[in-house]
């Protein structure tokens, strides 16, 4: 029952989101294709506290919660998952006034694919970055649950070489920088219907 619980847990982490501007595209306790419980708790101040958890009564804790103890009351910042119990963190959610501001994910087995989340409570924007086997990173930025803008790096070299606009789940139009020297800037119209909707 834990076991399902914390899948649907997940699932869940990978449809929501969280917040653009804040996060660069790893965060430094990812870029070795790990998510190091350590790199999170090296820095915990003297007002926090790690409680830890055994979902499954296998002998090894397999969820960290992070608080912040303010006036004798636990504030929630970090919850941490392990999810398939191999000792490495797969999950972080990351708190702010009771709501969560950014995920951190390894998707997959091998650590090679990562996506941080981040979401604006206040003006419901959301930012989702992906990097796949360290050659192409994504960001794709949301408002309010809709897509409106996804950028791509395709060489990595930490510069958009790729943005496609969105407007109403259609793509509005296409740039791409076909020569990756930030000059030559192709475009490409979209659905007709988008741009419609987009001059009304």
């Amino acid at each position: 029952m834990f076991r399902l619980f914390y899948m649907v847990q997940l699932l869940l982490l990978l449809s929501f989101a969280a917040t653009p501007s804040v996060v660069d595209p790893l965060s430094l306790a990812i870029t070795k294709q790990v998510m190091d419980l350590n790199y999170y708790l090296k820095n915990l101040g003297s007002d926090q506290v790690l409680e830890t958890m055994d979902t499954q009564d296998q002998g090894k804790p397999d969820t960290f919660i992070i608080f912040k103890t303010v006036d004798n009351n636990k504030v929630l910042l970090m919850h941490l998952f392990d999810m398939n119990r191999d000792q490495k963190i797969d999950v972080v959610k990351h708190f702010k006034d009771g709501k969560v501001v950014k995920t951190e994910s390894i998707l997959d087995k091998e650590g090679k694919v990562f996506s941080i989340t981040e979401f604006d409570p206040d003006t419901g924007y959301e930012t989702v970055k992906t990097l796949f086997d360290q050659q192409m990173l994504t960001k794709k930025i949301s408002f309010k649950n809709e897509l409106r803008r996804e950028e791509i790096d395709r060489n990595l070299d930490g510069k958009v070489d790729k943005w496609i606009h969105f407007r109403n789940g259609k793509v509005l139009k296409t740039e791409i920088d076909e020569n990756f020297d930030g000059k030559t800037i192709k475009v490409i119209a979209g659905d007709s219907s988008a741009r419609s909707s987009e001059n009304k």
